[in-house]
């Protein structure tokens, strides 16, 4: 009996010992707060990426619609067979080339145009600024991706793109598909009187 309750003793002690011993807990302290850490720091810096990729898209967008406000895009839609969607989609893609690659920026891009003459009710202003979507995503089926207005026109362009991201939560705040931060540049402008019809909107967006 009394070897027992020495044995228990002597367990207790090396139970106290080893709850007191100290060793090793910076490594457990950091095994427990490292994931939380770099998970923060990850969605820190992919962000920063994202609104990078707004601002050059933003840009893109402002400097090809240079060329609807003049009237150069309209003049060369004249002659396109696809009304000067793949034109301006490429001048914005070209503004973007150091972030997305060109094809993948072609294919994927989402251009929708919007003309609205040169005396614009406010009911057929209210009612475009909605994004063109099905189930809240973009939808390139419902954009007119040509629809170059004539001189003195008012014109709203936007430019949609799913940027991959590899943090979840942005896709949630964005309202895009899994995997993707949605970005929007867009434009409005009242186009300079420059001779030249309208282009009407294109029937199939490259």
């Amino acid at each position: 009996m009394a070897k027992k309750i020495k044995n228990f003793a002597s367990n207790a002690a090396l139970f106290k010992s080893w709850c007191k011993n100290k060793d090793g807990v910076t490594a457990i302290e950091f095994a427990m707060v490292a994931p939380i850490f770099f998970g923060l720091l990850l969605m820190i810096i992919e962000t920063g990426i994202v609104f990078a990729a707004q601002q050059v898209l933003d840009s893109s967008v402002n400097a090809a619609s240079r060329t609807v406000l003049t009237g150069a895009a309209q003049q060369q839609a004249a002659t396109d067979s696809n009304n000067g969607g793949a034109s301006f989609r490429d001048r914005v893609c070209a503004g973007m080339s150091g972030l997305i690659g060109m094809s993948e920026c072609q294919s994927n891009i989402m251009i929708d145009m919007k003309a609205f003459g040169a005396s614009p009710t406010a009911t057929a202003l209210s009612s475009s600024l909605a994004t063109p979507a099905t189930a809240g995503i973009p939808d390139k089926t419902l954009m007119n991706c040509a629809s170059l207005g004539g001189g003195n026109d008012y014109m709203l362009i936007r430019a949609y793109y799913q940027y991959p991201v590899y943090v979840s939560y942005l896709s949630m705040i964005s309202g895009s598909t899994p995997g993707h931060s949605l970005i929007v540049g867009s434009a409005a402008m009242k186009l300079e009187p420059f001779t030249g019809s309208a282009i009407p909107p294109s029937n199939v967006c490259p």
